[in-house]
């Protein structure tokens, strides 16, 4: 009996331990599964708003923001893009925000952005839940001056609560958007699946054991 209260405490510890994993929800670099979207080739430049797709809204603090703009668009020392489906804050203060009519798992895209030290130039990436409450955030600190350069960075959650994600600051761009609607298991997921079905097969042999003793 005490052997087998062990064996559920240490279970219980595996649980906690991997339930702590799951809950984590991090910046990331890269989005498997994902589904990719085009910022079009309005050229247009405004506040909006202006239909990603079909339940994706973006909308600029700016007046020359850009949206699908397909010219030269300059990051200073970190290079120019041209001849991409992008979107632009066209200054190193305000800011862009994705709106998602139903909240995603993750979402990111590929971005460049000005080097600026003071705290509005500051390049960020942030995410928020249908009340406006911010999830997590992210400054961009990645280096590059060749063309067409910069990085993929987003956000991965546990649950679908991402109702909007903003662009600050540093006359930040992005391209190549891509967004995950719905959860997607993880490895921790199938741990967590794998040490209860351990669990029970643990109680049901002493349940026997116990059977076959009275």
């Amino acid at each position: 009996m005490k052997s087998a209260k062990a064996t559920f405490k240490t279970l219980a510890a595996l649980v906690t331990v991997v339930s702590g994993l799951c809950a984590q929800a991090v910046p990331v670099t890269a989005l498997p599964g994902s589904a990719s979207y085009s910022f079009g080739n309005e050229n247009y430049v405004g506040n909006g708003p202006r239909a990603v797709a079909p339940g994706i809204t973006w909308t600029a603090s700016n007046a020359d923001s850009l949206f699908g703009w397909t010219g030269v668009y300059s990051f200073l020392g970190h290079g120019d893009w041209s001849s991409r489906s992008m979107i632009g804050l066209g200054d190193n203060f305000g800011s862009m925000t994705l709106s998602f009519s139903s909240s995603v798992l993750g979402v990111g895209a590929f971005m460049n952005y000005v080097p600026d030290p003071t705290p509005d130039g500051l390049a960020r990436i942030a995410i928020y839940d249908s009340s406006m409450t911010m999830l997590e955030s992210f400054t961009l600190d990645f280096s590059t001056n060749a063309p067409n350069a910069g990085e993929f960075h987003g956000f991965l959650r546990d649950s679908a609560d991402i109702h909007f994600m903003t662009f600050s600051g540093g006359f930040i761009g992005a391209a190549d958007l891509q967004v995950i609607a719905n959860p997607v298991p993880e490895p921790s997921t199938y741990a967590l699946f794998a040490l209860g079905l351990v669990a029970v097969a643990i109680a049901a042999r002493h349940r026997r054991k116990a059977q076959t003793v009275v």
